[in-house]
C-alpha cells in the first residue's frame, strides 16, 4: 500500500481474524505465526511498516505485546452500525425509525424494483453523481471493478451489486460483501433526481430480507461519523442496530530507523 515519499506499507484490515478458541490452541502461538507472515510479507515488497487494525480490544492487547505500537487514527471507519438479523422480520422493522419505514412505504408507492446484477457500470455512474454531489472522495473506477472481477462469485467471500430500479432508471446501488454471518455494506451511490422516490431506503430492506432468509445473522452498514458525514451517518441510525467502536491501528515497524525517520518527519 503506497505513502508519501514512494515509501510501503502492508496493511491487514480487521485483522488478524483470531479468537480465544485459536489462541488456546495446543502448539504454536497462531498470532506468533501471524507476525511472522506479516513480517515476511512486508520485506517481500519493500514495506518499512505494518499496520493492522483489529475489531477486538482483546487482539489489540496481545499485539502490543508482541511489539506494536497503538494508533488511535485508523483507516477504516473506527465505528459501524451492525443490524442483529436473528429476530423476526417484524420485530427488525419495528426497530427501525419510524420516518424510515415511511420511506420505504413511499418507495414501494414509487414501484421501485431491488435487482442483482454482475455489472459494476452503472454502479460508477451513480458513485461518480454522488461523489459531486455530496463533495467526498471515492477509489478510482479500476478498484472497483478488480474487487468485483476478484469477489463476483467468490466461494468464501462474494460481492453482490445491489440495484434499485424504476423501470429502466438506475436509482441507487449498494455493494454487499458476504462473509461468514455477516453482510457488509461496503459502498453504495443514489440518483439525486429520483430521490424523492426514497430508493436507498427500500434497497437496504430488501437487502436485510434477504440475508435473514439465507440465514444470515448480521447486517453490518459499514462506518459512521457523525462529524465527517453527519446525512450518512443519520441514514444509517435509521435502522436500529447496535454501534460498534474498533479499537484503531496498530502499527508493527519493519525498518525500525525509516519508521523513526518517518515519524519525525511526518
Amino acid at each position: 500500500m503506497p505513502m508519501r515519499f514512494g515509501l510501503q506499507q502492508i496493511y491487514v484490515p480487521y485483522g488478524p481474524d483470531l479468537d480465544n478458541h485459536d489462541l488456546g490452541k495446543c502448539g504454536r502461538d497462531p498470532m506468533r505465526n501471524f507476525i511472522e507472515w506479516l513480517e515476511k510479507s512486508a520485506r517481500e515488497v519493500g514495506a518499512f511498516v505494518a499496520v493492522v487494525e483489529p475489531r477486538s480490544d482483546y487482539i489489540g492487547q496481545l499485539l502490543i505485546g508482541h511489539g506494536f505500537e497503538h494508533r488511535r487514527r485508523s483507516i477504516q471507519p473506527s465505528k459501524t452500525v451492525v443490524l442483529d438479523l436473528q429476530p423476526s422480520l417484524s420485530d427488525i422493522e419495528s426497530g427501525f425509525h419510524q420516518k424510515l419505514r415511511y420511506n420505504i412505504r413511499i418507495a414501494k408507492k414509487h414501484g421501485i424494483n431491488i435487482v442483482e446484477s454482475d455489472d459494476i457500470e452503472p454502479f460508477l455512474k451513480l458513485l461518480k453523481e454522488t461523489t459531486e454531489r455530496d463533495n467526498f472522495s471515492a477509489h478510482d473506477t479500476d478498484y472497483y471493478r478488480q474487487m468485483c472481477k476478484m469477489f463476483l462469485g467468490h466461494a468464501i467471500m462474494p460481492v453482490k451489486i445491489i440495484y434499485a430500479m424504476n423501470g429502466d432508471k438506475y436509482c441507487a446501488s449498494a455493494l454487499v460483501l458476504e462473509y461468514e454471518d455477516t453482510g457488509y455494506y461496503l459502498h453504495g451511490a443514489s440518483s439525486y433526481e429520483f430521490r424523492s422516490m426514497m430508493a436507498p431506503q427500500l434497497m437496504h430492506w430488501e437487502i436485510i430480507q434477504d440475508l435473514k432468509g439465507r440465514d444470515f445473522k448480521k447486517y453490518d452498514l459499514w462506518g459512521i461519523d457523525a462529524i465527517k458525514y453527519p446525512g450518512v451517518t443519520r441514514f444509517k441510525l435509521q435502522f436500529g442496530g447496535s454501534v460498534i467502536e474498533y479499537p484503531g491501528a496498530y502499527v508493527l515497524p519493519v525498518n525500525k530507523l525509516l519508521y523513526w525517520l518517518y515519524s519525525k518527519i511526518r
